[in-house]
C-alpha cells in the first residue's frame, strides 16, 4: 500500500535524527577550525554526552576509528 501524506516521526526516530544533526554540526565546527579529519579516524567526545559532556571543542578529540568504536557502550 503506498504511503499518503507526510511521514510522522515517532519519538525514537526524532531523537535519532536530532542526535545525528548534533553530531554532524559538532564535526563541521571542528573541521572548520582544525581541518578535515583523515579517513580511518573519528571525532570523539572525551567525556560522553550521556556522561554530561558537551560538543565544545575542549571536549572533542580525533581518534582512530577502531579503538574509538570499540570503547562505545550503546
Amino acid at each position: 500500500m503506498p504511503r499518503t501524506g507526510k511521514h510522522v516521526y515517532g519519538p525514537y526516530e526524532k531523537a535519532h535524527k536530532d542526535d545525528t544533526l548534533r553530531r554532524m554540526n559538532a564535526r563541521n565546527r571542528y573541521e572548520k577550525k582544525h581541518g578535515q579529519i583523515p579517513p580511518g579516524f573519528d571525532l570523539d567526545h572525551k567525556k560522553s554526552i550521556k556522561g554530561g559532556g558537551s560538543d565544545r571543542p575542549s571536549n572533542l578529540r580525533v581518534r582512530r576509528s577502531g579503538p574509538n568504536r570499540a570503547d562505545k557502550s550503546y
